[in-house]
């Protein structure tokens, strides 16, 4: 008999579960339509799944996919509700981690094969390590060399055989010489030289300006002890291959502005300190 009411009682509260999830999807639902119908989007449709709901509360973390008769593309958001508002964020008061953020995070993360690793440049660290780190760097971009810096001084307190750190070569299109500066640091690095530091302060002093892209190659070959075969790479098939591949696979993770990069999948949009040093201090 014990099992019994035990087992009605878990039927009743799955079916009031239900009830529930079902009303906050049509409470929402019903209002983002609304919402986008005054603001001038023809027939909206809004379809709701929800994530979960937070804890001690009655907010939920719900996905939203919305389509319109004049909408050039489905539109996705994640986001907080209660059927009545929408939050801009919810912080958990004892982790102080933001729930929305967090959330966002997780399901952004990006894992790279063991193929796409080594089409990218290995720069430092330990190859095979448990930890990687993937950075997509344009060297004429003054975020990305301020970043590189940055990470430099976290990881010289981390043991180097706790992480293999990768460079996506992802040159943007408004600097004209970012491809010869890609091209260069792949030539240095299949000759074994690492010269990323070197070429992020050569483009801070701003002086290559004035130069053309053999000047700027000859600068670099200078520093390695067979100048005529780092020009030979530099200007090779398969350089060009590689930093089309590169820039393909920029592309595919929708990457529009550098530096971005990836802590154990984790993604970091532009230059953002906290996160930088949250994410690699993790790794130690």
């Amino acid at each position: 008999m014990k099992k019994i009411i035990l087992a009605a009682l878990v039927i009743v509260f799955g079916v009031a579960v239900y009830a529930a999830t079902a009303g906050i999807k049509e409470d929402i639902a019903d209002k983002v339509a609304r919402n986008f119908k005054n603001n001038g989007v023809k027939n909206p449709n809004v379809e709701v799944k929800v994530i979960k709901k937070l804890e001690k509360s009655d907010v939920y973390l719900v996905k939203l996919k919305i389509t319109g008769d004049n909408l050039k593309k489905e539109l996705e958001q994640h986001v907080l509700s209660d059927g009545n508002y929408i939050y801009p964020e919810a912080i958990d008061m004892v982790s102080g981690k933001k729930i929305l953020e967090t959330y966002k995070t997780e399901i952004s993360k990006v894992n790279f094969t063991a193929e796409e690793l080594e089409k990218m440049v290995f720069t430092k660290g330990t190859k095979g390590a448990e930890n990687i780190i993937v950075v997509a760097d344009d060297f004429e971009c003054p975020y990305c060399r301020k970043a590189h810096f940055f990470m430099n001084d976290i990881l010289k307190n981390i043991p180097e055989e706790n992480y293999a750190f990768y460079v996506l070569n992802y040159p943007l299109r408004m600097h004209k010489s970012s491809k010869v500066f890609a091209r260069i640091h792949y030539a240095a690095a299949e000759m074994g030289y690492d010269l990323m530091d070197e070429i992020f302060r050569y483009v801070g002093k701003g002086d290559y300006k004035n130069l053309n892209d053999e000047d700027i190659i000859d600068y670099f070959a200078k520093k390695t002890e067979n100048e005529k075969q780092f020009k030979k790479i530099v200007a090779s098939k398969e350089a060009a291959e590689n930093l089309e591949w590169n820039i393909n696979k920029g592309k595919s993770l929708n990457i529009s502005g550098t530096p971005a990069i990836f802590v154990n999948g984790k993604r970091i949009d532009g230059f953002n300190r906290q996160k930088i040093s949250e994410y690699l201090n993790q790794i130690k």
